[in-house]
């Protein structure tokens, strides 16, 4: 058995996802006190708000794109992928965490942004250079994140 599943929906998560990384890394800056790391997490916030704007239009892009059928596990994997993202979502968003607690949620969001834009390659079936460009700048954020959990 197979659904059709709509590449609109991929970008509604992106776009929930980038808004949600750029909700919690605004929070994050107006809580530290270290200046560096104050601008490093506004860095990033500007980088998903900008990342929020290209997915809404690159949706409006392909909103055109035919649908596609797809069997039960690949289906089961992209339900598996939306039930932790917005997990990931409530727990950065609900109670008081470290700094450290709260980077650890940010580095997850950052990967599973990366595993949406490598699906939707894999969809699209084409090299859209703006997808590139941006899960090689997600690695980055990946990396930068990674470093700071390091100097905690």
């Amino acid at each position: 058995m197979s659904e059709t599943f709509i590449l609109e929906d991929l970008f509604n998560i992106l776009i929930t996802l980038e808004h949600v990384g750029h909700t919690v890394y605004n929070d994050l800056a107006e809580r530290s006190d270290d200046k560096k790391i104050k601008i490093i997490f506004e860095d990033l916030a500007h980088s998903e708000k900008d990342h929020e704007i290209l997915y809404s239009e690159m949706k409006e892009k392909y909103i055109t794109y035919e649908s596609e059928n797809f069997d039960d596990e690949y289906l089961d994997y992209i339900s598996n992928l939306l039930d932790s993202t917005f997990t990931l979502k409530e727990n950065i968003l609900s109670s008081q965490k470290s700094d450290k607690e709260i980077l650890n949620l940010a580095l997850q969001l950052e990967k599973e942004t990366i595993m949406f834009l490598r699906e939707i390659k894999l969809i699209l079936k084409e090299n859209d250079s703006a997808i590139n460009s941006i899960i090689e700048e997600e690695k980055r954020h990946v990396v930068k994140i990674n470093s700071m959990i390091k100097k905690l």
